[in-house]
C-alpha cells in the first residue's frame, strides 16, 4: 500500500530522464542565447509595441499640455481687452492682469516640468527600442542593411534614432533644433509671461516711461536663460544616469541608417 521512495542509485533511467548540462549564465539550457529561444520574437515584438504605445502616449500628452497653455494664454488677453475697454488701464485692471498672467504663468512652468519629464521618458523608450533592434541583428545578421535606425543603445546610437537631432556637436545646427522643439515653443511663451509680469510689476511700482518696457525686457532674457540652463541640466543627469548594454563601436560613426 505505501511506495517508498527510491534511493539515487535505485532511480531507474526511465524515471529520471535525461540529464540536463549546467544552465549558462544567462540561465538558458543547452549553451543557447537567449535570442534562440522560439518564443524570442512574439516577446521583443510585444515589447515593442508596448513601447511604441507608451511614446503616443508621452506625445498627446505633451501637444495636450502645450495646447491648454495656448488655449489659457489667449483667453486671457481676450479677456484683459474686453476688461481695458471697460474699465481702460488703471491700476485695478493692472491688478487683475498680474493675477490672470501668474496664474497662466504657473501652467507654463509647470507644462515645461512635465514636457521635460515626457521627453526623458522618450528617450528611455527609444534606447529600450534600440536593444531590441540589436536583438532582432542577433536573430537575423543579414537584416543590418534594411534597419534606417540604429541598434545601439549608447547616447550616439539614441540620438541617431531620432533622425532630426544633430548628430555633431556643432552649436548652430543644435541650437537651430532646438528653437524648433515643442519645448522651446512652450519656453517663450512662458518667458514672454514672465516680462509681461515683470513689466506690470515695476508699473504698479510707480515705474515711467521705458522703464517698464526694459524691466518686462530684462525678466525676458532672465527667464530664457534660466530655461537653457534647465535644459542643460536635464541633459547631463540624463547622461550620468545612462547605461548602454550594446554601445556603438568607437572607430565606426553612427548614421541614420543603423548599419553604423
Amino acid at each position: 500500500m505505501h511506495e517508498r521512495s527510491l534511493p539515487p542509485a535505485e532511480v531507474p533511467p526511465a524515471a529520471s530522464g535525461s540529464a540536463a548540462p549546467p544552465p549558462r549564465s544567462d540561465g538558458q539550457p543547452n549553451g543557447r542565447a537567449p535570442v534562440d529561444d522560439p518564443r524570442a520574437l512574439q516577446i521583443l515584438s510585444t515589447e515593442h509595441w508596448s513601447l511604441l504605445a507608451g511614446r503616443s502616449l508621452a506625445y498627446n500628452e505633451s501637444f495636450t499640455r502645450a495646447g491648454m497653455l495656448v488655449t489659457a494664454v489667449t483667453g486671457t488677453i481676450v479677456a484683459l481687452g474686453f476688461v481695458a475697454q471697460a474699465t481702460g488701464f488703471g491700476p485695478d485692471f493692472r491688478w487683475l492682469a498680474l493675477l490672470l498672467l501668474a496664474l497662466d504663468l504657473v501652467l507654463g512652468i509647470g507644462t515645461i516640468i512635465r514636457a521635460s519629464e515626457t521627453d526623458d521618458q522618450d528617450f528611455r523608450a527609444i534606447q529600450a527600442m534600440n536593444r531590441i533592434r540589436h536583438a532582432y541583428l542577433e536573430m537575423v545578421p543579414g537584416l543590418a542593411p534594411y534597419f534606417s535606425t540604429s541598434p545601439h543603445d549608447d547616447m550616439r546610437g539614441v540620438v541617431a534614432s531620432y533622425w532630426a537631432i544633430p548628430t555633431s556637436p556643432a552649436f548652430l545646427p543644435n541650437v537651430t533644433h532646438g528653437l524648433g522643439t515643442l519645448g522651446a515653443a512652450v519656453g517663450f511663451v512662458v518667458a514672454v509671461l514672465t516680462g509681461a509680469i515683470a513689466g506690470l510689476i515695476s508699473l504698479q511700482a510707480g515705474a515711467t516711461g521705458l522703464v517698464p518696457a526694459i524691466v518686462g525686457l530684462i525678466g525676458f532674457v532672465v527667464c530664457m536663460l534660466a530655461e537653457f540652463a534647465f535644459g542643460y541640466r536635464r541633459i547631463q543627469a540624463l547622461a550620468t544616469r545612462f547605461e548602454a548594454r550594446f554601445p556603438s563601436p568607437p572607430d565606426i560613426a553612427v548614421d541614420s541608417t543603423g548599419s553604423g
